[in-house]
C-alpha cells in the first residue's frame, strides 16, 4: 500500500501551536525551573512591552520540550537567560538541580551565554562562528538555536538597523549551524524568518517569483504525487510520497550559485530542481527495493530524466542522509526532483 501525503501548508511552521504564556511543565524539575525562571525575570520586559520571561524564555522551554522533549534542555531552555540577564550564577543552578541533571543545564547555560553578545561589525558572525567551533555539546547549539529562532519572531519590534544586523547574523552563523546539525527542516525556516529583514527588496522579489512557480501550484502537485504511488504500487513496493519545499532563502541561494556557473538564468527559477522535491519513502527499507523503484521511475520518465543530475547518496550517504536523487525535466513546468529513500 502507498500513502499520500496531505497538503496542509507548503511549508510547514515550526513554531506552530507554541502560544506564549501557555507552558505547561511536564515534571517537577520543569515546573520549579519556570518558577524559578519567574522570578529571576520578574519585572523584566521585551522591546514589545511583554513580560520577558512569559514571552520568551518559556517559548523557547516549549519549543525545546516538544522538540526534543530532553528534560535537561527543556530546563535549560526556560534558564537560558539566567546568568547574562538575571547575574544568577551556575552554581546557583547546580544547587537547585543536585546531580547530573544541574551539571547538565548549568553546562548549556553557560555554553549559550559565551555565545552571546559577539562585538559590532563585520566580525560579528565569524566571532559567532568560532564560539560554536568551541562547544561540541548538540544541547548548546539547540537551546542557541531555539532562542535565536524566537527572537526572529519578534524582530519587528527592534530598530531597522538592529533588524538588518540580527537577520543577517541569524543567516550567517545560525543558519550554518542548524545545517552543521542537519536540521534541514529548522534551517529553512529560520533563514526564511530572517531573509524579509536581511533583504526587504530581494525577499519580495523572490517570495512572489517562488510563490507563483507552475511547480508550487496543487493543479501540478497533487496529479504528480498520484503518478508516484501509481509507480509505486505497479512496482508493488510499499510506501509513502511526500514533499518538500526548499525554503526561500535556499532557492534564492541555489540559483545565484547556478547562475555565477552559467547554469541557469538569474531570473528564472525553474532550473533549481529541488524548489520542491518529491520523496519516495520505501516502508521495507531495503536497499534492493529502492534500486527497483529507480527501475520503474526510469521507464517511465525515460525521456524526461536531466542525466546530468542523478546522485546515490545510498550508495555512497552524506552527512547521514541515504536516498537515490533523480531530476526530471518536464515541459512546461521545469526541473522536479524525486529522491528515493528508505
Amino acid at each position: 500500500m502507498v500513502h499520500i501525503q496531505t497538503i496542509h501548508e507548503m511549508r510547514p511552521n515550526l513554531a506552530e501551536n507554541i502560544a506564549p504564556g501557555k507552558f505547561v511543565p511536564r515534571t517537577p524539575a520543569i515546573a520549579e525551573a519556570y518558577a524559578w525562571g519567574q522570578e529571576l525575570h520578574a519585572g523584566q520586559k521585551r522591546l514589545s512591552g511583554e513580560p520577558y520571561f512569559e514571552t520568551h524564555c518559556a517559548w523557547v522551554g516549549a519549543f525545546l520540550d516538544r522538540l526534543v522533549g530532553n528534560e535537561a534542555w527543556t530546563i535549560a531552555g526556560l534558564l537560558h537567560d539566567s546568568v547574562e540577564d538575571s547575574g544568577e550564577s551556575l552554581d546557583r543552578i547546580r544547587q537547585k538541580f543536585p546531580g547530573p541533571l544541574g551539571e547538565e543545564v548549568a553546562h548549556i547555560v553557560d555554553g549559550v551565554t559565551k555565545l552571546s553578545n559577539p562585538r559590532d561589525g563585520r566580525s560579528r558572525e565569524l566571532e559567532t562562528l568560532r564560539k560554536i567551533a568551541m562547544f561540541r555539546d548538540p544541547g548548546v547549539f539547540l537551546v542557541k538555536l531555539a532562542d535565536k529562532s524566537h527572537n526572529l519572531l519578534t524582530l519587528q519590534h527592534m530598530p531597522p538597523a538592529k533588524r538588518v544586523q540580527k537577520a543577517t547574523e541569524a543567516i550567517r552563523a545560525y543558519g550554518k549551524l542548524a545545517g552543521i546539525l542537519n536540521c534541514y527542516q529548522w534551517r529553512c525556516w529560520l533563514e526564511d524568518l530572517a531573509f524579509p529583514f536581511a533583504e526587504p527588496e530581494t525577499f519580495a522579489d523572490v517570495r512572489a517569483r517562488i510563490d507563483a512557480d507552475p511547480r508550487l501550484q496543487l493543479s501540478f502537485i497533487e496529479p504528480f504525487m498520484e503518478q508516484l504511488a501509481h509507480l509505486m504500487e505497479k512496482a508493488g513496493i510499499d510506501g509513502s510520497v511526500s514533499i518538500f519545499a526548499k525554503g526561500y532563502w535556499q532557492t534564492w541561494q541555489k540559483l545565484r550559485r547556478m547562475a555565477r556557473a552559467r547554469k541557469a538564468p538569474l531570473n528564472n527559477f525553474s532550473h533549481v530542481n529541488d524548489l520542491i522535491s518529491f520523496r519516495l519513502v520505501v516502508e521495507n527499507n531495503t536497499r534492493t527495493a529502492c534500486y527497483e523503484l529507480l527501475g520503474a521511475v526510469n521507464t517511465f520518465f525515460g525521456p524526461y530524466l536531466d542525466n546530468d543530475r542523478f546522485d546515490d547518496f545510498i550508495a555512497y550517504p552524506q552527512n547521514g542522509y541515504r536516498a537515490i536523487q533523480v531530476t526530471i525535466w518536464l515541459p512546461d513546468y521545469g526541473a522536479v526532483e524525486v529522491a528515493i529513500a528508505t
